[in-house]
């Protein structure tokens, strides 16, 4: 309710607060630091030649733009699902953490809540915050990490990542420079705060 000089029936007059502190988004950050990756270019690079490949019957007989148009997109239709992939992971995931029935996942996302399943079972990781927001309101910063636990006899930052390729498939990789940068960050922040209700995009 905004405030006024005058006070309606049931408006109080309010002291005027402080400014909120507005702070960055680690991945915000950590993107504007980097720029744009050399694996998500090679990556956009490949799915839109592939998609260009494979599905030619769907754009051969188009206009040209209409073909370009549909060719350049594939990217993002396949980016959104990776997107819904990683969230319905994070759900299940978070769920897992705090020792409730995770919500049923679609037969893409199965494979990743058992592989998640088949970490807990080996490492037995004892959960201390899931999906908690961390602050450095000095640095200017903030962010939602995933998981801290204790695991192995220290306390450590987890953080859940998806991708295409199965455990057995041999590519193995270590992790991207950014999601470093990211963990870094969450670790150096100075607070950690709750939220009353988590929402999923």
């Amino acid at each position: 309710m905004p405030l006024t000089d005058e006070p309606v029936r049931g408006q109080q007059i309010l002291e005027p607060k402080a400014e909120m502190l507005r702070l960055w988004s680690v991945t915000t950050l950590v993107k504007l630091g980097l720029g744009t990756s050399d694996p998500l270019v090679n990556w956009a690079v490949n799915t839109t030649a592939e998609f260009a490949y494979d599905k030619r019957k769907a754009w051969s007989e188009l206009e040209r733009d209409d073909a370009l148009d549909l060719i350049k997109r594939a990217r993002y239709r396949k980016s959104g699902a990776a997107m819904a992939r990683g969230t319905n992971l994070h759900k299940a995931a978070e769920s897992l953490a705090l020792g409730i029935v995770p919500p049923e996942v679609d037969k893409v996302t199965r494979p990743y809540v058992e592989q998640y399943r088949r970490f807990l079972d080996e490492h037995a990781p004892t959960f201390l915050m899931a999906e908690a927001p961390v602050y450095e309101p000095d640095l200017g910063f903030a962010g939602t990490l995933d998981s801290i636990m204790e695991l192995g006899g220290k306390v450590v930052i987890g953080d859940t990542k998806t991708t295409e390729h199965g455990p057995d498939s041999g590519r193995s990789r270590p992790p991207f420079p950014e999601t470093a940068l990211q963990l870094v960050a969450y670790r150096r922040a100075k607070e950690v705060g709750v939220l009353s209700e988590q929402r999923y995009a």
